[in-house]
């Protein structure tokens, strides 16, 4: 959120107050602290809210997976469910669903508070020094591309360091 990304330049600001011994500028040091526990608080009651309308979104589409999935048992032969072990049947209903409405609360968080994240802090970046923002943001495309190529070149040694490892073990 907007609180979070605040939090460290305000941090910049108070820290720019304490100029040296004796010469501290203790109503800016003041206010920069107050509006960090301000931005704080901000933060933390929307992550409640995220949190508090990401846990109702997956309830609500774990409920509806269960209920679809329990409208198929109903129709499905007596014959599939003496011949499937019961507890593949509950592992099914129970731990897949509930591994699915794992994943989405997770990921629907991350997605959201990554990507507010970088906007935020390209924003702020581009505020306060459009030169280091602008070779950022220039560097990180070519950096993930670099890492792309070398992860993908090295992965053949991982898999033959595996096997070596495998052989020896």
């Amino acid at each position: 959120s907007i609180a979070e990304v605040l939090i460290p330049v305000f941090t910049g600001f108070a820290i720019d107050c304490l100029v040296g011994a004796g010469a501290v500028d203790f109503v800016g040091l003041k206010k920069y602290a107050i509006l960090i526990i301000i931005a704080a608080i901000v933060y933390l009651i929307f992550e409640w809210l995220q949190e508090t309308f990401v846990n109702m979104l997956s309830n609500r589409t774990e409920k509806s997976i269960r209920d679809d999935i329990y409208k198929k048992f109903n129709k499905i032969p007596l014959k599939y469910i003496d011949s499937t072990s019961h507890g593949d049947l509950q592992s099914r209903m129970i731990n897949d669903v509930e591994d699915l409405t794992s994943g989405i609360l997770e990921g629907i968080t991350s997605i959201f508070d990554a990507m507010m994240t970088i906007i935020l802090t390209i924003y702020l970046m581009f505020r306060y020094s459009w030169p280091i923002a602008t070779t950022v943001v220039v560097l990180t495309p070519i950096s993930v591309l670099v890492t792309f190529i070398i992860a993908k070149k090295s992965n053949k040694y991982f898999f033959a360091q595996a096997k070596a490892l495998g052989d020896i073990s």
